[in-house]
């Protein structure tokens, strides 16, 4: 799978440039390069790049085997590289033009693609590909973009030499090529430059502090990487013209500018793994792994828990309350910072960022800034979040929510809380009823008309517990046969600890037992359901990184 995106990468890129150029010169001739350079792309790319993606093109050995057993368990394809291969030979469309004889001789093992910069608009960007061999890698570019040129009436293309490599470009420099030491660059004229610029002794992105400290957490055997520094993507992404001057000020609040992110894959026999990275300072949440997850039932194909749920949701609503998304009438974004008196009225000081700064006061309810707090205040109390679900058949589904409070008075409230609130609908939407259970403090029955489920919520000392199905709250409460990690069995690794595991073979039987595989897209889906196998999600720490792992297999 990994082979097949990359191998897209080269050839979609080095096919767009050639359909997009027309009319060129020769260019000059140049050393070959070494048969075997395994040269890192990001060694040439500028160190201000604000995205950049790198892949293994020419995988061999245990990792070529890998990404071939891998693709033949997910998704049936025995021989990618194959498929993918005739792929770019039909995009191509150039007679006499292959990927096997035009490409494949000069490419070396990895290529990187890097966004530099410019704006929404007009992206700068630069693909460089590691080349074994400079004469044939210079002849198959300017080739490709000579042959389009010799069939498009849609501008020339001219040959030039920057600090002494020579280039072939469009004439608005939208597009060029060149070889450069031992790489194969195609990308804007401007992007180009400056890829020669970092071969001539410019800093380049492999010394960046960032990059390193992202990249240490690249996941063994990568076979795919991206480092993002999100900020600058933002910032790049909003240069359309449309944004406010309060732009700047919002992502100050929101995304730190030293905010970068990494994430890299690997595709074995065992699966995908995906590994995503980012400062443990940045924008977590602080939500994390909780130790729930062991503590579900056994046997559920479905199983979610985490820890910090309550705080971060608080955090979030603080946010949503504290920066409007509102564009006021001078045409900036609005910042909003309330505070309540001892008399409970709130009063907030609204920040219209413009070229002109300006605030104001304005007075908001009592009741709503009570609404707001009294939100805050419950979404605080809540510790752990947990969800199971178990059974394929309707006749044997139960599952669970499970919260953890703060304290077993905080549990005692919110269970009044819900029993009020769901006691107080009226009798044909819910019916309450008593519920008495062996290690429960409390507990209640909803019954919703026409629903199969009778639904009991208890409470247990500072759990809430909230579930469906005939044994669900006996499971949920047993302290035998419990899920432990076997949900996820090796797929996440040592040191990992699991937040979600969904098992697709489990979905897959649950929906051939409702009868819904007579439909003809689901019936598609279901083969890839079971060969899918298990999707799992887990999280560690280290470094001042937490790596957020995604595995299915």
């Amino acid at each position: 799978m990994t082979r097949i995106r990359s191998r897209s990468i080269v050839g979609a890129l080095a096919v767009g440039l050639s359909l997009a150029a027309c009319g060129g010169s020769s260019p000059s001739s140049s050393t070959t390069g070494s048969a075997t350079s395994t040269t890192d792309p990001a060694s040439a790319v500028p160190a201000s790049a604000v995205l950049y993606a790198q892949a293994v093109v020419r995988p061999s050995g245990p990792l070529a085997a890998g990404i071939d057993a891998g693709a033949k368990k997910l998704i049936g394809i025995a021989n990618p590289g194959a498929m993918i291969d005739a792929a770019i030979d039909s995009a191509i469309k150039t007679p006499h033009v292959s990927y096997e004889a035009t490409i494949r001789p000069w490419l070396g093992q990895r290529a990187g693609i890097a966004l530099l910069g410019g704006s929404a608009a007009k992206p700068q960007f630069a693909l460089v590909a590691d080349q074994t061999n400079a004469a044939l890698a210079r002849k198959a570019l300017f080739g490709l973009v000579r042959s389009a040129a010799a069939n498009s009436a849609a501008g020339a293309v001219v040959s030039g030499s920057y600090r002494g490599v020579s280039y072939l470009a469009k004439r608005d420099g939208s597009a060029a090529v060149a070889v450069a030491g031992p790489f194969a660059i195609v990308g804007t004229l401007s992007a180009v430059r400056q890829v020669i610029d970092v071969e001539h002794g410019a800093a380049a992105l492999s010394a960046a502090p960032d990059y390193q400290a992202a990249t240490a957490h690249t996941i063994s055997s990568a076979a795919v990487t991206a480092f993002i520094r999100t900020r600058q993507l933002l910032t790049l992404l909003l240069s359309s013209g449309n944004a406010t001057a309060g732009t700047s000020a919002l992502l100050d609040k929101l995304i730190p500018a030293n905010f970068a992110v990494l994430a890299s894959a690997r595709l074995d026999a065992s699966g995908l793994t995906v590994d995503i990275a980012t400062p443990a300072n940045g924008l977590s949440g602080g939500t994390g792994p909780s130790a729930l997850f062991a503590a579900l039932p056994g046997g559920s194909w479905l199983a979610l828990a985490e820890s910090g749920v309550g705080a971060a949701l608080a955090k979030a609503l603080t946010l949503l309350v504290d920066v409007s998304s509102g564009v006021a009438s001078s045409g900036g974004a609005v910042l909003r910072k309330c505070s309540t008196s001892s008399t409970g009225t709130a009063t907030c000081t609204t920040t219209t960022m413009t070229a002109t700064t300006t605030s104001s006061t304005v007075t908001e309810s009592p009741a709503t800034a009570a609404i707001l707090s009294a939100y805050t205040k419950v979404l605080r109390q809540i510790s752990d979040l947990a969800l199971f679900v178990k059974g394929t058949a309707l006749a044997n589904i139960e599952g669970g929510l499970e919260i953890a409070m703060t304290s077993p008075g905080a549990a005692t409230s919110l269970f009044g809380e819900l029993k009020g609130l769901l006691g107080g609908l009226s009798s044909t939407r819910v019916r309450i009823g008593p519920l008495t259970a062996a290690g429960i403090d409390r507990g209640f029955t909803a019954t919703v008309p026409g629903v199969p489920f009778v639904f009991d919520v208890a409470q247990k000392g500072n759990m809430l517990l909230g579930t469906f199905g005939n044994g669900a709250l006996a499971d949920a409460l047993s302290t035998t046969d419990r899920l432990g990690d076997s949900a996820t069995g090796s797929l996440l690794g040592a040191g990992v600890r699991p937040v979600l595991a969904l098992s697709l073979p489990a979905v897959a039987k649950l929906l051939k037992s409702l009868g819904v595989t007579s439909n003809a897209t689901v019936a598609q889906i279901v083969p890839y359901l079971n060969s899918l196998g298990t999707v799992a999600l887990g999280q560690s720490v280290s470094g001042g990184y937490v790596v957020e792992r995604i595995a299915i297999g």
